[in-house]
């Protein structure tokens, strides 16, 4: 017997190995992702601008990063004591306009840097909604708690989504043809607007995506959404607030998104990876034993024929901790 709709993913056209550069761009479900991704010890640069829900802001996102644009004083606004950018997720405020302005551009500066040699770019649309402000049209990425009062609220049609990603990802391949996109839609839902408006909003974002595949070569689809909600289809896969996807949800994504979407021979290298990551977590109970030493002496030697075949690789920190326990 049979108790869900699993789905199997057909082998990927994409294969991301440990040489490639990996950009991340869009909702909380590409943090997880992007995270896993970096723990892993992958090449990437995750959400620049912080998280990004809606189409409009991402494609403006990729705008500036393949521009050689940086942000000023003028980009900036004051509210409620702290300095914001209609572009970027909150993370960024600060009260000190300088600083503000700084650590925008010096994550802009990374992505523009990264995206010389990047292979992949990975987006996550969340939501098909934007807010417009009412003075001057201009759609934001983030409100701010500014008043809902200054902004209209429009919900994107799937045609409208469709063009402002067929112009996206024209401008990237205009930048560098190689590169190949990665569209997923997060499965986290947007109850704020209700049920309806939620799965309407999710819709049309789906309908886009396939529209623009049918369009571009270069372009593809990850399933995430499909994966929470037709294949595991159940609340114990939700975090407490019955919106958010739980770790042990965004796990079973990422086991489906490396079994398909990972070259074999980088796979073989995660596999060492997750050994290393498990041995630093390893609850040590003889400090300075013998069989501890032995311990970190063999990881140690892992770390340095890992490092022989993927020299980019970074184990500072796990040189480090395994060198203290050596004593």
């Amino acid at each position: 017997m049979h108790f869900r709709t699993e789905i199997e993913l057909p082998e990927s056209q994409i294969q991301i190995s440990y040489t490639d550069n990996t950009l991340l761009l869009g909702s909380c479900f590409t943090e997880n992702i992007g995270l896993r991704l970096q723990k892993a010890k992958f090449k990437v640069c995750t959400n620049p601008f912080g998280i990004l829900y809606n189409p409009y802001s991402i494609a403006s996102s990729i705008g500036y990063i393949l521009g050689a644009q940086q942000y000023t004083n003028e980009d900036i606004f004051e509210h409620n004591q702290q300095w914001h950018s209609w572009d970027h997720h909150g993370r960024f405020s600060n009260a000190n306009p300088q600083l503000l302005v700084y650590d925008i551009n010096k994550e802009l500066a990374s992505a523009q840097a990264l995206i010389q040699n990047t292979n992949y770019i990975f987006i996550t649309l969340g939501a098909a909604h934007v807010y417009r402000l009412k003075e001057n049209g201009r759609i934001v990425a983030n409100c701010h708690k500014v008043p809902q009062k200054e902004f209209e609220f429009k919900m994107l049609e799937a045609e409208e989504i469709s063009e402002i990603l067929h112009q996206m990802v024209r401008e990237v391949h205009n930048f560098k043809p190689e590169i190949k996109i990665i569209f997923t839609i997060s499965p986290v839902k947007h109850w704020a607007y209700g049920a309806l408006e939620n799965a309407l909003g999710k819709a049309s974002l789906r309908v886009a995506i396939h529209k623009i595949i049918k369009q571009h070569q270069s372009v593809f689809y990850f399933p995430a959404f499909e994966l929470i909600t037709e294949d595991l289809r159940d609340y114990r896969f939700y975090a407490d607030d019955m919106l958010h996807v739980s770790d042990k949800g965004i796990e079973y994504v990422w086991g489906k998104f490396q079994g398909v979407w990972i070259s074999p021979e980088s796979k073989v290298l995660l596999k060492r990876l997750e050994q290393i990551e498990r041995a630093k977590t390893h609850r040590i109970l003889k400090p300075g034993s013998v069989e501890v030493q032995k311990f970190a002496q063999n990881t140690l030697q892992e770390i340095t024929n890992i490092r022989k075949l993927a020299p980019q690789m970074d184990f500072t920190n796990e040189i480090e901790y395994f060198t203290k326990l050596m004593g």
